[in-house]
């Protein structure tokens, strides 16, 4: 790698800023090419950094010496590569996830999952072993968890894979095979990463779902979820004491649990039950809780750790933008300076030598690509390690803005409104109701590929924050339960209807896409709000959430935490049909139903392709215009270049003809 060296921090904001103005919208491939650095994480020695990414076509992992010429790179093909973590400073751990699908003949009955696993890299680009591919049962398990990393000699990694348990049951372990006689339970193997010999470290109980380990592989805390009564229980273990449970509080209130930190022998703890969220730490030994003071309020906050030193260094809380309020004041005089120096933009520590002399950093924002540097404490200089959109150089983007507005029951809704680049206020534009996925989840204050596609072709795009969403607090989360097609919906017509009300869009001409839950949302603007929305796309979306509930349930099993997480959030099928039918966008096709257009992985072994062919067929029998486009090999994440591309192709001919610019 041949790096690039910046000026010295007081000049780093404006050598890093692209001036150059762009006369035409970037090509569409451009913002389609999976990112050329996907993740950067260097070696505990500082000596080297790993690059995840590559060109459009292909993945490949860049090894390249800090001090030195002589780099490698390892090509990874079409591998839908997750993420690299250092063992030591001579090995890495590749994670990543591949297809199992088929049929038992002799039962008619169906499989397909994306199994998780891992190999191991050397510094020279060699591949040394698959972990866990000797052990008999763990190549059943669906993922395969690094639980923890010792850096040896010899180097070893405790990983989550799945063992014989005699006359107990598993709770629906995640397991893609049904309980037999001889069921299985979660086991910790301790595996050395260059031998690949394994053995079992720790082996759990009936009901064990994971582990949080200490610096020496030793486990301090244990999750257990029962599958008769949906609990999910926390267990915690004191130096040179035994397992006892931790109590969170009663149901109502419950403590969320971040993890085990060692230089204090405790775990931290979340209280998001009232309007400001709270921090906690408890000590194992005693058993005392102590607050950990907070900077500012906020509704929700997360951590971030040091998996060198394994302790939290910084507490993240997130409104339009993150905050950090550093735990760590070595790191948090570092992100200063950098944030100084990167104004505007959000800065990461992602990733930093055991000295912390060399620290790698993110850089982005809604409007700037991801940027990755090489900051040196000891030179106070940066080197630039490259951009995830390369060819986007140069390019200028729609401007972000942050809102809130007023639900229609009177809860604040939170909302990112992207702009297209020189719009003039006042103008009204064509809008792209842009719902998140999850529910439970939220966009941030980064670079949108698909928001910024949008954009930079003369679109308007609202991405609401709708309730159900996670960030806002534990009450506005549970806000969204049963609220399927309810008042989550309602809350995405309440953004549009403010935005129309201050004249900033053109309210004929709304149209509304989204991925998985944001697809399923978009499904049912089309058929029960087919006045708001001129068109709709699905991406990977849910049509028939029966179908859904089902497929889950034969794949891991009713008594599981995700199934019990689909009755939790939308209903028991079994209790509640017929409010299942009615928030089934497939059963609520009418002949006034908006055109769709339905994009779906031909191997999404999350949202099944099913679900997009049967509302394909619905939309069909009434005569409303569908289009459907099937991703080759591709599964819920939209996981190569080529079907990125052809989604965008897709998406932007649709609105072509649904949502032109220009009209």
């Amino acid at each position: 790698m041949k790096a690039v060296v910046l000026a010295v921090l007081a000049l780093l904001g404006l050598a890093v800023i692209n001036v150059a103005q762009a006369k035409a919208a970037p090509p569409i491939s451009a913002f389609a090419r999976l990112p050329a650095i996907e993740q950067a994480e260097i070696s505990p020695d500082g000596a080297r950094v790993a690059l995840l990414g590559g060109p459009p076509g292909e993945r490949t992992l860049f090894l390249a010496p800090v001090d030195g010429t002589d780099s490698v790179t390892v090509r990874l093909g079409q591998a839908r590569v997750h993420a690299v973590r250092w063992v030591n400073s001579d090995y890495l751990v590749v994670n990543f996830s591949m297809l199992d699908k088929g049929t038992d003949y002799s039962s008619g009955r169906q499989w397909s999952y994306q199994l998780n696993r891992n190999v191991v890299i050397s510094k020279e680009g060699k591949l040394v072993t698959s972990l866990l591919a000797d052990t008999q049962w763990s190549r059943w398990v669906i993922s395969q968890p690094i639980r923890a990393v010792l850096a040896g000699p010899p180097p070893m990694v405790l990983v989550q894979g799945l063992d014989l348990a005699v006359a107990v049951r598993t709770g629906g372990q995640d397991s893609r095979i049904q309980p037999t006689a001889d069921e299985l339970t979660a086991a910790l193997w301790k595996v050395d990463v260059v031998t690949g010999a394994a053995r079992i470290a720790v082996k759990g109980g009936p009901y064990t779902q994971g582990w949080d380990l200490d610096l020496s592989g030793e486990p301090r805390v244990r999750w257990d979820y029962e599958g008769d009564t949906g609990d999910l229980i926390y267990y915690v273990r004191p130096r040179n004491a035994g397992w006892k449970p931790l109590d969170l509080g009663p149901a109502d209130k419950r403590l969320g649990v971040f993890g085990y930190a060692d230089p204090e022998d405790a775990v931290y703890l979340l209280d998001d039950t009232g309007d400001t969220a709270s921090l906690l730490r408890r000590s194992l030994t005693t058993g005392e809780t102590t607050p950990v003071p907070l900077a500012q309020p906020a509704p929700d906050l997360s951590l971030q750790w040091d998996s060198l030193r394994n302790t939290p260094v910084v507490v993240v809380t997130v409104a339009d933008r993150p905050s950090y309020q550093w735990l760590d004041a070595q790191l948090g005089a570092v992100h200063g300076k950098l944030s100084k120096a990167f104004a505007g933009r959000d800065v990461q520590l992602v990733s930093w030598s055991s000295d912390r002399t060399r620290i790698v950093v993110l850089v982005e924002s809604p409007s700037s690509p991801p940027a990755y540097f090489l900051f040196d404490t000891k030179t106070n200089q940066a080197s630039a390690l490259g951009e995830a959109y390369p060819e986007l150089a140069g390019a200028v983007f729609g401007e972000t803005r942050w809102m809130t507005y007023k639900a229609r029951d009177g809860l604040d809704i939170h909302a990112y409104l992207t702009l297209p680049p020189g719009h003039v206020d006042g103008a009204k534009v064509p809008l792209v109701v842009m719902p998140h996925g999850g529910p439970a989840g939220r966009d941030s204050f980064e670079f949108d590929w698909l928001v910024q596609a949008l954009a930079t072709r003369g679109y308007a795009v609202l991405q609401p924050q709708f309730r159900g969403s996670t960030g806002f607090g534990g009450a506005f989360e549970k806000a969204g339960m049963r609220e399927w097609g309810g008042k989550m919906q309602e809350d995405l017509i309440d953004g549009v209807m403010t935005l129309s009300a201050k004249g900033q869009i053109d309210r004929a001409r709304v149209c509304i896409v989204g991925a998985s839950y944001g697809g399923y949302a978009a499904l049912f603007g089309a058929t029960v709000y087919p006045s708001a929305f001129r068109c709709a796309v699905s991406i990977n979306g849910v049509s028939d959430l029966a179908l859904l509930y089902g497929s889950k349930s034969r794949a891991f099993g009713r008594d599981t935490a995700l199934v019990n997480a689909l009755e939790e959030m939308m209903g028991d099928p079994r209790n509640d049909a017929e409010a299942y039918r009615l928030a089934s966008p497939v059963f609520r096709v009418t002949q006034q139903s908006a055109p769709v257009l339905l994009i779906h992985g031909e191997d999404d072994t999350t949202v099944p392709l099913q679900q997009s062919t049967t509302m394909q067929r619905a939309l069909k029998a009434q005569g409303r215009p569908v289009d459907l486009v099937i991703l080759k090999s591709d599964d819920h994440h939209l996981s190569s270049t080529a079907s990125r591309q052809l989604t965008l192709e897709s998406l932007l001919a649709f609105l072509g003809r649904h949502l032109p610019v220009g009209a």
